[in-house]
């Protein structure tokens, strides 16, 4: 009975209910939009076909969301359904991982589900829904340590015993490692930091010492494996990386971590212990100011961490370890410079740095790691924090575990405490999904509807002025029809090394020098490179988030997701219709160029 609740707690909570709900809107627009391209391709190949054009494209990041959702679509879901389904099936996944991690710990089962439920539960986990893998990514985080912390727990004499587990390790360590790299980036690094901390500790305190080593060499070799797979479908061994300065504007201030953004979690709300905070009067975004807040389980995972080191001499190794990881993850989430309580001046110049109590020392490894480069959102080292904190829960309930409990412990009581401080307002969040699904509907009935009118199956499309387009990953899949613009920004950069000179001329850029802009749509028509040039009056990144735009929708939700769309400069049809000199383009277009052009209310389509 309590499995049973707490999954459908966990399910509700992300709003993982096909047909009712749906968990985020952008990035299920991009993710389904792929998902939708290997199905027009018949499964021949897992690189759409249907954007960025002329290549293939290859995804860089969610593939393994993105197929299971393939399959759904292909069996009759609609990509909404598609998509909520993808997010259950992982849920339930990262749930028995988490149950699983307790239980090898000798955690009782009542205790191991509340863990469980915990574990997905957090905040650190649930506001990171719109970024969709990443989500994912994190929540399978206690899911890929199971062969790591299974093996590190066996005691094998029996040589046949021992070559079936040697076996059975390799074998799902594999599965895990690949798994990981083509779900999300960042939940791969903090895996494979987490990983080798536990290996590395194993070492030290197994009697077996080459089979420890074996242990962590065969886990070196799936990872090599893992990465090697992921270079050869992306085509490239890494992505270009990031200035290192921007650690510093985007680490987290102290602040962040111990205090909640007012309108995020409802107890800290109700009890008046949250902040408001925004991108005008704070250093960040509400990726920083939603995703960070961590102090119930920091407070409470280091009081379990001395009560192990001070009473349970057999866990001690383990839980330094555990620690070793929850303090690395706190120190990488800061950036390079500490700031607490820094806010933005309302008037006159300054520096960040201007800010900065003392300088981390963090700018060293992301001078000197590559990989560390290209990890642009210091932000989410906080999910390692809260996982090694998680880990060290674990290991307390385990040490506490031969106790008799009677009816609700008071162990109960402080893992449901710690659920009930990282929830947001349950009606909020219902409604926002519910949202989300309806949207992604609207998209169908009023976007694909309009242009499935305008176009034919294969026509080679350019929507203009381009940016990173998210939203045309899903229209053009679900025209099937071939367009130049891409949603992601890596994938946006890889495309345009493709691109056709006009095309890459209509960019958001240029749309101010009417004359060449309606030259070079001419010129991309009259070429050939085009059938169709699409001007449209939508946003095509931010409309993912909330279609056609802030403004018209009625009544929209209140919820995080939401409010950073709102903050987020939304354009709306009838102000770029009338603005952006779309007006004389046109004109421009039928007088000088001799093109036909339909115009509507949400876009304006351009032929020969």
């Amino acid at each position: 009975m309590l499995l049973t609740v707490a999954i459908a707690f966990v399910l509700f909570l992300h709003g993982a209910i096909p047909f009712l709900m749906m968990p985020t809107l952008g990035q299920a627009v991009w993710t389904t939009g792929f998902s939708q391209s290997f199905i027009n391709n018949n499964f021949i190949s897992i690189y759409a076909q249907n954007f960025g054009f002329p290549e293939p494209s290859a995804m860089a990041f969610g593939l393994a969301g993105a197929l299971p959702a393939a399959f759904m679509i292909k069996a009759g879901l609609h990509p909404a359904d598609a998509y909520s389904f993808m997010v259950m099936l992982w849920l339930l996944v990262g749930f028995f991982g988490a149950y699983c991690i307790a239980v090898m710990q000798q955690v009782k089962k009542k205790h191991a589900i509340l863990l469980a439920v915990f574990w997905l539960t957090s905040i650190n986990i649930w506001s990171l829904e719109g970024w969709s893998m990443v989500a994912i990514g994190m929540m399978l985080l206690p899911t890929y340590l199971v062969p790591i912390i299974k093996i590190t727990q066996l005691n094998l004499t029996n040589r046949s015993q021992e070559t079936k587990y040697h076996f059975c390790f390799v074998l799902t360590n594999l599965i895990v490692c690949v798994i990981s790299i083509f779900m999300d980036g960042y939940s791969f690094v903090f895996f494979v930091f987490g990983s080798f901390v536990i290996l590395i500790f194993n070492l030290y305190r197994n009697p077996r010492l080459l089979q420890a080593a074996y242990f962590l060499i065969i886990h070196f070799v799936c990872l090599v494996v893992a990465y090697l797979l992921y270079s050869k479908y992306i085509g490239k061994s890494y992505w270009n990386p990031v200035e290192v300065p921007f650690s510093s504007t985007s680490g987290v201030d102290l602040s962040y971590i111990i205090i909640p953004t007012h309108g995020l979690l409802w107890f800290f709300d109700m009890i008046g212990l949250s902040v408001q905070r925004s991108i005008h009067t704070h250093f960040g975004d509400w990726s920083v100011f939603n995703t960070t807040f961590a102090l119930p389980i920091i407070v409470f995972g280091l009081c379990c961490f001395y009560q192990l080191i001070k009473h349970n001499s057999r866990l001690k190794h383990m839980t330094v370890a555990f620690l070793l990881i929850a303090l690395f993850g706190i120190y990488m989430v800061l950036g390079s410079d500490l700031r607490f309580f820094a806010t933005r001046p309302l008037a006159g110049e300054y520096k960040i740095t201007d800010f900065t109590i003392i300088k981390t020392g963090s700018y060293y490894l992301y001078e000197f790691l590559p990989v560390l480069k290209v990890m642009r959102v210091i932000p989410r080292w906080v999910v390692l924090n809260v996982f090694g904190f998680w880990l060290i829960l674990t290991l307390y309930f385990s040490s506490t575990a031969g106790k008799i409990d009677k009816g609700l412990s008071w162990k109960s009581v402080i893992l449901i405490l710690l659920i009930i401080m990282n929830l947001p307002n349950m009606k909020q969040q219902f409604q926002d999904n519910r949202f989300f699904r309806d949207n992604l509907l609207r998209i169908d009935k009023e976007l694909v509807s309009s242009l499935a009118a305008k176009t034919h199956k294969g026509d080679v499309v350019a929507f203009v002025p381009f940016q990173n387009d998210i939203i045309v990953n899903y229209v053009a899949s679900r025209l099937n029809i071939k367009a130049y613009n891409i949603g992601g920004d890596k994938n946006l950069k890889i495309a345009q090394n493709y691109w056709p000179k006009e095309m890459l001329a209509l960019s958001w850029g240029n749309v101010y020098k009417t004359n060449e802009f309606a030259f070079n749509i001419a010129s991309l028509l009259k070429s050939g490179k085009a059938d169709i040039v699409v001007i449209s009056y939508v946003d095509l990144l931010q409309a993912a988030n909330l279609f056609p735009s802030f403004r018209d929708v009625i009544n929209p939700p209140t919820g995080h997701q939401i409010l950073m769309a709102k903050e987020t400069h939304l354009s709306w049809p009838d102000q770029v219709r009338k603005g952006n000199g779309f007006p004389g383009l046109l004109k421009l277009l039928i007088d000088n160029h001799q093109m036909k052009v339909e115009d509507g209310e949400l876009f304006a389509v351009i032929k020969r």
